[in-house]
């Protein structure tokens, strides 16, 4: 925006960036401004437990699960769009459930703000050394545009995810509301008891959550190419500019994050079927209606287990009736949940996680430059390229993932060792990934097993540590990056 333009502008009109939040960054850096973030998800965190102990008083449906620590526990994996759950959020009051949605919805527009930040900074190289003004109206940013885009993006897929489950299965508005919400922002609770168990045998139900969860793991950044293309498609190519291009995905980077996904999705598809096809418990037993449901259901355990954590494997109780518990499956599916989860959701997405699926990228892309004998991490046409920037992003990713499923692990070994190992390092990568599965330790844990699983997720992995670890951030503005680099967050 020019000089003379911003003259003629009142001192309230200006709806550049640097009007709202340029003025906080200027006194401190945007790193401080996240904690500034990070703190506020505590808050809500701890005011959505408050409420819990009001809303469930009484609540027998609980069973055990009714203590502080307990609310606190859900409060916190709600809020870190994980999933795990003490209890099961389906037996919850109406106002329980809607302290959950609140700190749902809230932690996730947060979560999209600081993905946005991210997209801003990092991938536009942004230096907060350097005068931000100059920066920010350098590549035409505007601050209106960004956070209202947020919020149309938000509640256009909302209201299209709580109208195909009122068409397709839902009881009521409320739980097509709040099971809707919870698919796109990949957070693996529901309104009703026994996550989707009740529509293991509804394809179109399976279907539209594959889809609600596939559109809230590909990111803010592929949604807008999305929305550009089709406004354009039917005319309204006004509108379509007013989209901010600093939001819209490279082409390189959205091929790529839509054709792995789809590949992963597929492809762990058929090893879950192929490994549950002779399982009592699951695909070979009475609860699936056809050979079509069980192809249904093993697509959508595929997309949900990569980021949001709703389950349709279940066992029959001795009164015939079918409860959500994923220890039924073969232990080959086990691992291949690991893998999809340790994969995770796509940058700038509401599913958070350490590693992503860019950082997963990056190492097939790494593995391939080398026995190329390539010096630089690309593939062939330069269509992804890792600058020194995102290879030092893309390294930290992986060693901080291992490092903290390591930790984590041998930390509930000591707390919980009368559960079962394995079972605790599921619960583990589940934790770390952001996605929310269970094989069935999470209600067993003890209060320092809960504490570990806590303290995993909070608003993104390199921004958490960065904004505590500004020398972090000094060793990422010395390294190179180029225009056309391939982002890992």
């Amino acid at each position: 925006m020019s000089q003379k333009r911003l003259q003629k502008m009142g001192k309230y009109e200006q709806v550049e960036f640097g009007s709202i939040l340029l003025e906080k960054l200027e006194k401190t850096s945007f790193w401080s401004a996240e904690r500034i973030l990070f703190i506020a998800n505590l808050v809500v965190f701890l005011g959505c437990a408050l409420a819990l102990m009001v809303t469930e008083n009484g609540n027998t449906l609980n069973g055990n699960f009714n203590t502080f620590w307990d609310y606190l526990f859900n409060s916190v994996s709600v809020g870190t769009l994980t999933g795990l759950f003490r209890g099961d959020s389906g037996n919850y009051t109406f106002w329980g459930q809607f302290a959950l949605l609140i700190n749902m919805v809230i932690s996730g527009i947060i979560a999209g703000i600081v993905s946005v930040i991210l997209l801003l900074f990092v991938r536009s190289g942004l230096n907060r050394n350097k005068n931000m003004e100059n920066q920010i109206e350098k590549i035409g940013l505007n601050s209106f545009e960004i956070i209202n885009f947020i919020l149309i993006d938000l509640g256009i897929i909302w209201a299209l995810g709580t109208i195909l489950f009122l068409i397709f299965g839902k009881d009521s508005l409320w739980q097509a509301i709040f099971d809707s919400a919870s698919h796109i922002f990949n957070d693996g609770i529901t309104a009703k008891p026994n996550s989707m168990i009740p529509f293991r045998n509804n394809i179109e139900m399976l279907i539209s959550g594959g889809f609600l969860i596939t559109v809230g793991g590909f990111g803010i950044a592929i949604r807008a190419i999305f929305y550009k293309w089709f406004l354009s498609f039917v005319g309204l190519k006004n509108l379509a500019k007013k989209i901010p291009e600093s939001l819209i995905a490279p082409r390189n980077f959205a091929a790529l994050i839509i054709g792995v996904s789809l590949f992963l999705q597929i492809g762990g598809a058929f090893m879950i079927h192929y490994f549950e096809k002779g399982n009592p418990l699951t695909f070979a037993g009475d609860g699936y209606t056809s050979e079509v449901t069980k192809s249904a259901n093993a697509w959508y355990m595929s997309v949900s287990s990569r980021t949001a954590g709703l389950n349709t494997f279940a066992l029959k109780n001795e009164n015939g009736e079918f409860v959500s518990d994923m220890s039924v499956m073969n232990d080959k599916t086990s691992y291949v949940f690991i893998l999809l989860m340790t994969v995770g959701a796509s940058s700038s997405s509401f599913a958070g996680g350490v590693l992503k699926l860019t950082a997963f990228i990056y190492l097939f892309v790494y593995l391939y430059s080398r026995f190329r004998g390539r010096k630089e991490v690309m593939i062939s046409g330069d269509f992804a390229h890792f600058s020194e920037k995102t290879v030092f992003e893309a390294n930290f990713r992986i060693i901080g993932f291992i490092s903290m499923i390591v930790l984590i692990t041998l930390g509930l070994f000591v707390s919980d060792s009368d559960i079962s190992g394995y079972y605790l390092l599921f619960e583990s990568i589940s934790a770390v990934s952001n996605t929310g599965l269970s094989l069935g330790a999470t209600p067993m844990l003890s209060q320092t097993g809960m504490g570990l699983l806590m303290t995993v997720g909070k608003i993104g992995f390199i921004s958490f540590i960065i904004s505590f670890f500004p020398n972090l951030q000094k060793l990422l503005d010395q390294s190179g990056r180029e225009a056309n680099e391939f982002p890992v967050d």
